[in-house]
């Protein structure tokens, strides 16, 4: 039997937890090599980080692994549960999300007890998790899967933060965007998504601080198309693309 701290990957195992605080910690045994598949049958008969970020409801402990290059698949020797199982069968709509877009197995079955035999979408309709299983059934869209490209990410995310920064006027307590002649090198990305999923065009460049604006496409009658949106980016590390 291992102790806590012999293995970074066990300390790596016990840091995921509800506690959001727990999620410094796990990017620093992360950093520090720590196995993210860590799993020892003598600890929980084998449950994975990942499985164990879908057991305490922390579906952002479950990103940060999967980011990490996680096994969303691993399955637990003693009887076949794998993350996507566990997350029907506690009803972890988030979770769920996040591992059918990580590429998570659907036809996973249980490989022991009452439920033996069972995939992650029959565990989730025996019990009646409709929201589960609606997303079992449908998997993710091709906006939602896009939504969670790393690049993408970081780029809403870099506009959550400055866009509060925007110069105001000295007569007004509305922001107001700077003089388009007076920016440093611009960058504008235009992504493109309609809704049949055929046409999707990215162009990512390096940034500094993003401006967005976001639209729908719709037809005569006001029936959406599809998704628009246009960002655009300036700083010193911005290229003409």
């Amino acid at each position: 039997m291992k102790h806590l701290g012999e293995e970074p990957g066990e300390n790596l195992w016990y840091a995921v937890s509800e506690d959001p605080n727990s999620l410094q910690k796990m990017k620093t045994l992360i950093a520090n090599g720590a196995d993210v598949n860590y799993s020892d049958p003598d600890l929980n008969c084998g449950t994975t980080p990942v499985m164990r970020a879908v057991n305490v409801n922390n579906p952002a402990a479950l990103q940060m692994l999967v980011d990490s290059k996680a096994d969303v698949n691993a399955a637990r020797e003693v009887d076949g549960l794998t993350a996507l199982i566990e997350a029907a069968a506690r009803d972890r709509k988030e979770c769920v999300d996040i591992l059918m877009r990580s590429g998570a197995n659907t036809e996973a079955r249980l490989t022991a007890g009452n439920l033996a035999g069972m995939t992650a979408l029959q565990i989730a309709e025996h019990f009646q998790h409709t929201s589960v299983a609606n997303a079992l059934k449908n998997g993710p869209s091709l906006i939602d899967s896009l939504m969670q490209w790393k690049p993408i990410r970081s780029i809403i995310s870099i506009f959550t933060t400055e866009q509060q920064q925007v110069p105001k006027t000295p007569d007004s307590e509305d922001a107001v965007e700077p003089p388009r002649d007076k920016l440093p090198g611009e960058v504008t990305i235009r992504m493109g998504i309609l809704s049949d999923g055929k046409t999707t065009t990215i162009h990512v460049e390096p940034l500094d601080t993003v401006l967005s604006m976001k639209t729908k496409i719709q037809d005569k009658t006001g029936v959406p198309l599809g998704h628009f949106m246009l960002l655009t980016m300036r700083g010193s590390n911005c290229r003409q693309g």
